[in-house]
């Protein structure tokens, strides 16, 4: 994986994993915030970006792990996570794989935690199926739509498509198999086990993320949980200055 380490002459870190067809400017707009704390881990996962494909037995399993190893061959502590929709999902295997202390504060950002599998599942297989048929490019639009579906979100939705146009079908049909994977591993996830994995953790979510938003609160303790009115699945991009204030109260 393409990764970067910026050194803002700071004592914290914070790794930032973005979502499936992103990239880590899908938090441009809360690194000037960050940066007042933080030196940055930047990375684009495998076939994101700047990052080569995996051979077709990739799973999260190996990205968290390949991630473990980045961050302890340069020697990083102190580190905390801000993770986004797929992002977030690797970083919870990645937290529960991490030597202890390792790992302080975690955000979760729009997960996709107690999905009905049966409909996973059908989802998956309906994604794969009309990936076969189209091209390419409109697969990707179908997904930029389905995550950013809004009017008002039509800007950003035109960059995280331009970003997408970077991976292929191959790929994307790799990682839908694995976000499937992922929550039929998960069906009975609970949110207080992770206590045993960081110091302290928040999942932030947009009130509009009316998909995943609803199973989510089945899983999640609430006072762990903050939604943000008008913002959908991306509601760091939506709600930028509604996310930011809430990482300078979790974080800063």
């Amino acid at each position: 994986m393409k990764y970067k380490i910026i050194n803002n002459n700071k004592k914290r870190n914070l790794l930032i994993l973005h979502c499936i067809c992103g990239n880590t400017n899908i938090f441009k707009e809360q690194f000037p915030i960050l940066s007042k704390k933080y030196n940055f881990i930047l990375l684009d996962l495998p076939a994101h970006g700047e990052s080569l494909d995996y051979t077709d037995n990739f799973n999260f399993e190996i990205i968290a792990n390949n991630i473990l190893h980045i961050l302890q061959s340069n020697n990083l502590k102190n580190i905390d996570i801000l993770s986004i929709s797929m992002g977030a999902m690797i970083t919870e295997i990645l937290i529960k794989k991490s030597p202890k202390n390792l790992i302080n504060k975690v955000v979760f950002t729009s997960t996709i935690i107690g999905f009905p599998i049966r409909i996973m599942d059908y989802m998956f297989h309906f994604f794969v199926k009309l990936f076969d048929i189209f091209p390419r490019f409109l697969c990707m639009h179908f997904i930029t739509h389905t995550m950013l579906p809004f009017k008002f979100n039509k800007s950003q939705r035109n960059k995280l498509y331009k970003y997408s146009l970077i991976m292929n079908k191959k790929a994307l049909k790799k990682y839908l198999k694995q976000m499937s994977n992922f929550i039929i591993n998960h069906k009975d996830f609970s949110s207080t086990s992770l206590k045993n994995y960081c110091n302290d953790y928040i999942y932030i979510n947009g009130e509009l993320d009316r998909l995943f938003l609803p199973k989510l609160r089945k899983h999640i303790d609430t006072k762990h949980l903050i939604t943000i009115k008008g913002a959908s699945h991306l509601c760091n991009i939506d709600k930028s200055t509604e996310f930011n204030n809430i990482l300078c109260r979790f974080l800063i």
